[in-house]
């Protein structure tokens, strides 16, 4: 199959676009998998010693096929993808209501909101014994994509058990037994999953950059195709902007940097609300502006997070408030906040069509641990 066929660009777009879009919420200051009381973007409150080293030495090598390198990769982003979403919602569900998450429910909560069941893997584990049969081999992929299935298989019969619990309302028949005495266990499944998703993600992400350049060269010309072009290059600038934005403390944002794409990426995203308002392409013309105008609430609280950083600007009492009783989504400027915008960009990326191009692919909108400041 060539290399310029529309099924090598779709399977290769795959793997490469998800997969540099997805890792962001993983890209924390200091300790990454924050589990214990109210997590803030990576701080714990005790040393994970137990994290493993990044296991991302297997790189993209020229001589493979990038196409027959796009097939083997697919299975293993879609898990990571689909299973690690539901099962961070899970974790927040729980976390939201439990006061102290290193000791566990007191019984004296006022509201239970129990946790949510997790996704059947049975699709996507099928999918993964598929592509372990295929070229290349992928030794370091394959051993972290084997823990990472039994520690969701683990994870997911524990929700299944304690979702029960919490849905049938058992603790008010039981005083509360069951729920004391399986939170530890609890803890540690999440905690042992995620160590596990993050050290496939990492692995994935080391196997993916060769691939990046070979997209953007093979599946996008920037003189054929320049308004579609300039998108990708602007979904790109908003995920480098995500990169450095992803931080435990404002104080730690490297402004300069983060500054300088911003100010990229609105200039872009000017240029592509004014190309596509001169295009002769109706289609063109509305997912363009659709397009431009999903970045506008991203901008907006890039902007706002730069000021809070350059200016040293205290947070508002209304702010303070939200910070105490909601979360860190709900005050602008705010890496909670920047992320859900960035995922308004996703959702306008996913929606592009582009005739006579390949059919691209969804990027998937972040998650992250919800961040309480109690």
């Amino acid at each position: 199959m060539s290399k310029n066929s529309p099924s090598f660009l779709k399977n290769l777009i795959f793997a490469v676009v998800v997969l540099g879009a997805v890792f962001f919420y993983f890209r924390r200051s200091g300790k990454e998998i924050p589990l214990i009381d109210k997590p803030i973007f990576g701080q714990t409150d005790e040393p994970d010693e137990a994290v493993d080293a990044e296991p991302g030495t297997e790189v993209y090598e020229p001589e493979e096929s990038p196409e027959q390198l796009a097939f083997k990769l697919n299975p293993y982003t879609e898990a990571v993808n689909y299973l690690s979403g539901r099962a961070f919602d899970s974790y927040n569900r729980y976390a939201s209501w439990v006061k102290q998450m290193q000791r566990g429910p007191t019984g004296q909560e006022s509201t239970v909101y129990g946790l949510y069941t997790l996704y059947d893997p049975k699709t996507y584990f099928e999918k993964l014994d598929g592509a372990q049969l295929l070229d290349p081999e992928l030794p370091l992929i394959q051993a972290a994509a084997d823990s990472f299935r039994q520690s969701y298989l683990q994870l997911y019969r524990l929700v299944e058990d304690v979702y029960r619990y919490y849905d049938h309302e058992d603790y008010k028949d039981d005083q509360w037994k069951k729920g004391k005495a399986v939170h530890p266990e609890l803890v540690q499944a999440f905690r042992n999953f995620f160590r596990a998703e993050r050290a496939l993600r990492e692995a994935l992400r080391a196997r993916q950059a060769g691939l990046l350049a070979l997209y953007q060269s093979e599946a996008l010309d920037s003189v054929e195709h320049p308004i579609q072009y300039q998108m990708y290059t602007a979904q790109r600038l908003a995920n480098g902007i995500m990169d450095l934005a992803l931080i435990k403390d404002l104080k730690e944002l490297s402004l300069q940097p983060f500054s300088e794409k911003l100010d990229s990426l609105e200039a872009l995203v000017s240029q592509i609300r004014e190309a596509s308002e001169g295009s002769e392409d109706s289609y063109l013309q509305s997912y363009g502006k659709s397009f431009a105008d999903s970045y506008d609430g991203f901008l907006k609280s890039a902007k706002v997070m730069r000021r809070r950083v350059r200016d040293r600007a205290p947070l508002e009492s209304h702010e303070r408030w939200m910070l105490e009783y909601m979360d860190e989504s709900s005050v602008e400027g705010m890496p909670g906040h920047l992320m859900n915008a960035y995922n308004q960009t996703v959702g306008a990326f996913n929606r592009l069509d582009f005739e006579g191009l390949p059919e691209m692919p969804e990027l998937i909108e972040q998650t992250m641990f919800h961040v309480h400041y109690r």
